[in-house]
């Protein structure tokens, strides 16, 4: 089942199939505008309000959108000073939010290693509710 997934994923970025919201029901009428059905660039942009799909899949941010620095972020999260957290209340106000591309870990992909029913979804909502920082691995 995991193999049949991957392709559809793969297929999907490729846009070759369309999906609903939920990447729950697929098609590969992508010639044809279908009510509900979107392609992965559409889906994104949805999700993901102010990034965009690059050329090699990665999340780019539109001019004008805040990014998290993974440095400011720590030190905000080390800190006991009330005054670090309003600095950067606005990383918490709801919104999805990507690393920026400066810092040690920018270039560096982050990934743990699960089995199916493990609680992979729960821990990476989790970590994106904790820091406000968007895993990208949802649709």
């Amino acid at each position: 089942m995991q193999v049949v997934a991957a392709i559809l994923t793969s297929m999907l970025r490729e846009h070759l199939l369309l999906t609903d919201t939920v990447a729950y029901h697929y098609t590969a009428k992508v010639d044809q505008k279908i009510e509900g059905f979107f392609t992965y660039t559409q889906l994104i942009d949805k999700k993901f309000p102010g990034y965009t799909c690059g050329a090699n899949q990665e999340m780019v941010p539109m001019e004008g959108t805040r990014t998290v620095n993974f440095k400011d972020f720590w030190e905000m999260m080390r800190s006991s000073d009330p005054a670090d957290l309003e600095n950067l209340r606005w990383m918490f106000d709801g919104e999805y939010r990507f690393l920026d591309s400066k810092g040690p870990v920018a270039p560096q992909k982050i990934g743990y290693c699960t089995f199916p029913r493990s609680g992979n979804s729960f821990l990476r909502r989790i970590l994106e509710g904790v820091t406000g920082i968007a895993s990208g691995s949802t649709i």
